[in-house]
């Protein structure tokens, strides 16, 4: 049974891609949202992107923040990244250059490519001691349900 759940989420998700590359992201809004409250990481991801997309009309950058929080921390390396990106710009979130390293730490620790460059990119912004305690976050973070 709950594979078959599990399956018809995935679907959901592909469907809404789809509606989201033909132009329709409203149909892709409505379909990720419902699967994004009831916990599907995918979903949550998709609504990441969605709102932080910068299409007219969609671009929040808190709801952004908020639905890549959500996949983050259930494991998703690239939800982890976007909202190292978000933390970094100060877009929904304050900026806070430590959890920005963080973020780009955790998503590098699961083989994101654009994670590892931007990571060494913001290194050259922190203090030795800004890096050291982004690490540390970086190494005691658990996400709640590993990819």
């Amino acid at each position: 049974m709950l594979l078959v759940l599990a399956l018809a989420a995935c679907s959901v998700t592909d469907v809404g891609w789809s509606a989201y590359n033909r132009g329709n992201t409203a149909a892709a809004e409505k379909l990720w949202q419902s699967l994004a409250e009831q916990g599907n990481p995918e979903a949550q991801e998709a609504l990441g992107v969605l709102y932080g997309s910068g299409r007219k009309n969609l671009s929040d950058y808190e709801k952004a923040a908020f639905w890549c929080g959500k996949a983050a921390e259930q494991g998703k390396p690239h939800s982890q990244y976007l909202l190292g990106s978000l933390y970094r710009r100060g877009r929904g979130v304050p900026k806070d250059l430590v959890q920005a390293y963080m973020w780009y730490t955790v998503s590098s620790g699961q083989s994101h490519l654009l994670a590892r460059v931007d990571r060494k990119r913001l290194a050259h912004e922190l203090t030795p001691g800004q890096i050291a305690e982004a690490e540390q976050l970086a190494r005691t973070f658990q996400p709640a349900h590993p990819q």
